[in-house]
């Protein structure tokens, strides 16, 4: 009971989280921001239906949500791929393409919400962990069609992202190595939920994370820290010395034609040889 009172309170926590950042997406004008919102919008569904089914004690209510549940990861793997495909941008027909998944998630999704009728995808069982009963889902062979397109997706997002991190100029590796790691541990702990049949799927508080740090990455770390490395490099590579020093009079910073003004120097007896540029930099006069 009081797993099920902890994770109770994650899940609440991550939908908040999520309502919260859907919020914030709202005056955000990019391409890709619609992606994310929709995104996000079936991680809260797949939240729900997650801290609904961990309380219940009802095979029908828990059939209901598990349903409803699946059909949110299918919405969430739907977004997540082609909000990839924008992030990457990589220069394929987008149209003709969403076409075909819409098609075959809608198919699985429909699959999905036709097992609370027919249970011909999964059944609802009764297990006993550290004393505490739970309803979980017991697949069954159609099941495993969802999981197979479920996985054969994040597969290609997973390998999109490498890709691009491996093919992109260093300036760049960062804005794909970040949400690769993210992605990488999210991917991760649903496996061991699936696999290993854990009785709740903490995987989804990694989901809503993950999506926070997804929306945090793209929309505000890395603009930021691409402009603060572009005018780094930049200033490096000007022919004029650029020094900065802070307020206590510290060289905080130096370009390299700083050290080529210093070997100059040194070469025509202004500042003695053995002096380095942070001792030059340090100098009285310079301040």
């Amino acid at each position: 009971t009081t797993l099920k009172q902890i994770f109770g309170v994650l899940f609440i926590i991550s939908g908040l989280v999520l309502f919260f950042t859907i919020r914030k997406c709202k005056n955000i004008k990019n391409p890709m921001i619609n992606s994310m919102r929709l995104l996000f919008d079936f991680t809260i569904l797949a939240t729900v239906s997650n801290l609904i089914t961990l309380f219940s004690q009802n095979f029908t209510i828990s059939s209901i949500f598990y349903s409803l549940f699946f059909i949110g990861i299918d919405g969430i793997i739907f977004f997540l791929f082609f909000f990839t495909l924008y992030y990457i941008n990589i220069q394929i027909s987008k149209k003709k393409l969403k076409l075909i998944f819409f098609t075959i998630f809608s198919a699985d999704a429909l699959n999905m919400l036709l097992n609370i009728f027919f249970g011909h995808a999964f059944g609802i069982k009764e297990i006993i962990y550290n004393n505490s009963p739970y309803l979980l889902a017991d697949h069954y062979l159609l099941y495993n069609v969802h999981l197979i397109l479920s996985y054969a997706v994040l597969g290609i997002v997973f390998l999109l992202l490498v890709y691009k991190a491996f093919v992109s100029p260093r300036i760049y590796k960062l804005k794909y190595l970040s949400l690769l790691i993210a992605f990488g541990i999210v991917t991760i702990a649903d496996a061991f939920y699936v696999f290993l049949h854990l009785p709740i799927d903490f995987s989804v508080i990694l989901f809503s994370s993950t999506g926070v740090i997804f929306y945090y990455i793209t929309f505000h770390f890395m603009p930021h820290a691409l402009i603060e490395r572009s005018l780094s490099l930049v200033v490096e590579n000007l022919d004029h010395a650029i020094i900065f020093f802070d307020n206590n009079g510290n060289c905080i910073y130096k370009n390299k034609s700083s050290e080529d003004l210093l070997k100059k120097y040194q070469n025509i007896g202004i500042i003695p040889e053995y002096n380095t540029l942070e001792e030059w930099c340090n100098n009285s006069l310079l301040k």
